[in-house]
């Protein structure tokens, strides 16, 4: 469990909404909510958006940044090759063991733009927290829209120190361990319950097509809060 406390900068504005991310995508059909590696990862963190409609522009100069037109409070265009960057008006603190990962909104798939992915040491850094989208090239001259509400980014509190040193060790030998989720029995039992109407849950319960528990997850259902 991390802590994190936030701090409004600027009193007079709204500061950016922040809330878990839902499992709910628009493009996914009831099939995909039955995958659980992918709704697990679409809770995977809190989603940033704002409280007002927002739009900009960009021209396509790489050396020039795009520019606000509607939520103009909410946009520095200070940076360059086609960015631009949305103020949350909040202010980020951590231990010195915490830090803030900035990412796209897993599984949300936008054409106009995406976040640029950044790590920030919070436990320091004391300085209003921003996100900044890239504009995709093919969107060149054209007003992008995102609506109040929408989330444009998520915020993620991880220690990186936990990563530091990790090995991935390639062995050059057979797997020595069962195959259960390759074996096609295992495969012909999700076949059986999907035509039959059912969700056996196998994956999310941990257990093999004969129902004997194989494993265990660190967590089945993500709850971040946020408490004001």
């Amino acid at each position: 469990m991390y802590s994190v406390n936030a701090y409004i900068e600027n009193p007079s504005l709204a500061p950016a909404n922040i809330s878990q991310l839902s499992i709910r995508r628009d493009w996914m059909g009831s099939e995909t909510y039955n995958c659980d590696p992918v709704t697990l990862a679409n809770t995977l963190g809190y989603g940033i958006s704002f409280p007002v409609d927002i739009s900009f522009i960009w021209d396509g100069k790489l050396w020039e940044p795009g520019y606000g037109i509607l939520g103009k409070e909410y946009i520095w265009s200070g940076r360059p090759d086609g960015t631009v960057s949305l103020i949350t008006n909040l202010i980020f603190k951590t231990d010195e063991n915490t830090s803030l990962l900035t990412t796209s909104v897993p599984n949300q798939f936008v054409k106009e733009y995406e976040a640029i992915s950044t790590i920030i040491s919070t436990s320091f850094f004391a300085n209003v927290f921003s996100v900044v989208l890239k504009i995709n090239e093919d969107y060149v001259g054209k007003e992008i829209f995102i609506p109040a509400n929408t989330n444009v980014a998520c915020i993620l509190p991880i220690s990186i120190k936990q990563f530091d040193d990790s090995v991935i060790k390639i062995n050059n030998s057979a797997f020595p361990y069962e195959k259960i989720h390759g074996n096609q029995d295992y495969i012909n039992a999700l076949h059986k319950g999907r035509d039959e109407g059912k969700r056996l849950k196998l994956y999310r319960s941990g257990k093999d097509h004969m129902g004997n528990i194989i494993g265990k997850h660190e967590v089945i259902k993500l709850k971040l809060n946020v408490e004001k």
